[in-house]
């Protein structure tokens, strides 16, 4: 009994010792497949008023993607836009604010170390507001915007990671007929 006890342990411990030696082996190759396809490029040499002038123009365009989501005439009953509709205009307007937020702190004369982590709220924002709006039925016209901030938000990357996102655009279903 005590053997197999014994036994048993010991396959364990080193069925864990295996284990971890395949998530060492694997980790890097998992990363790279799971980082969001970013792919790596020269960083950008810091310039704050770019930044700052970059931050401004994203503020402005999340708040007027706002405003279009805010515009939008109701939807129909029992369409299920209704909740995905107010997550997408809340998501909207905490990106507006860490825009803003960021603008003010580049001005303030903050630099890549200082503004990293409102850069990557931001993007997180703006991947999470992206994936609200495929699940919404959008004008072709708020689309063509989201894309366009999606556009300054890689101009910003380059500066903050040295990386680009190379998933495909925005594609979601339109109310416009091309």
């Amino acid at each position: 009994m005590t053997r197999s006890i014994t036994r048993s342990l010991t396959a364990g411990l080193f069925s864990v010792a295996l284990g971890a030696l395949g998530l060492a082996i694997l980790e890097p190759a998992w990363a790279a497949d799971h980082e969001g396809g970013e792919g790596t490029v020269a960083l950008k040499t810091w310039d704050q008023a770019a930044i700052g002038s970059l931050a401004d123009k994203l503020q402005h365009q999340a708040d007027g993607l706002r405003k279009e989501a805010r515009n939008r005439p109701p939807e129909p009953v029992g369409s299920g836009q209704t909740e995905g509709l107010e997550r997408y205009q809340n998501t909207l307007r905490s990106m507006e604010s860490e825009a803003r937020r960021l603008k003010l702190e580049v001005e303030a004369g903050k630099g890549r170390d200082d503004t990293l982590n409102i850069f990557k709220r931001i993007d997180e924002l703006r991947r999470d507001a992206d994936e609200e709006a495929r699940r919404l039925f959008l004008p072709k016209a708020t689309i063509d915007s989201i894309q366009a901030s999606r556009a300054t938000l890689e101009e910003l990357r380059l500066y903050y990671t040295g990386t680009v996102d190379d998933r495909p655009d925005l594609v979601g279903p339109s109310k416009d007929k091309d």
